[in-house]
């Protein structure tokens, strides 16, 4: 089952990103955009055009960070995608928690799955309560796990990725 362990680690590395650097709607963040640039030589002209566009061809902005690939054009911040990316997690992570690589069942990819699990539940849950028709009423603990700490949950699923990625055979991992 050596295609579930790779899409196990894929798929974490994948919903960590997501619940890190992804721009859910429902939180405040606004995307900034590229500051003015002045003209060394004269202040008051601004030359911030020379970016966006040379000989009359408008160029695109590329972010030259990792969080620049969660832009709001961008495939991996699209709900549908979001969406499929959660069901999928929770579908390997339950193959592989009842059918480890190396090891006993129910332990041999213990801490992967369970981390699988909770990061498709975030992404899902999120997309439930964002395109959801009815106003949706979380108790008070699972707002707090699945919508205030998906950072952590995002940054848990990578680092169990890539730990279970370098060091396999480990009981739990």
């Amino acid at each position: 089952m050596f295609q579930f362990y790779f899409l196990s680690i894929f798929l974490n590395l994948l919903v960590g990103f997501i619940l890190i650097f992804g721009k859910f709607e429902s939180s405040d963040e606004e995307v900034s955009e590229a500051p003015e640039k002045k003209n060394p030589k004269n202040p008051d002209e601004d030359i911030s055009f020379l970016d966006t566009e040379y000989r009359g061809v408008k160029l695109p902005h590329q972010k030259k960070t990792v969080g620049g690939m969660f832009s709001k054009e961008s495939v991996l911040n699209d709900k549908l995608f979001q969406l499929i990316a959660g069901l999928l997690i929770v579908f390997v992570s339950l193959v592989t928690f009842l059918s480890p690589v190396n090891g006993i069942p129910f332990l041999g990819d213990l801490i992967p799955s369970v981390a699988g699990i909770i990061g498709g539940a975030a992404l899902l849950l999120e997309y439930y309560i964002e395109n959801g028709s009815s106003e949706l009423e979380l108790p008070q603990f699972l707002q707090v796990v699945f919508v205030d700490y998906q950072k952590y949950i995002g940054v848990a699923c990578v680092v169990v990725a890539v730990i279970h990625f370098i060091v396999p055979g480990v009981l739990f991992l």
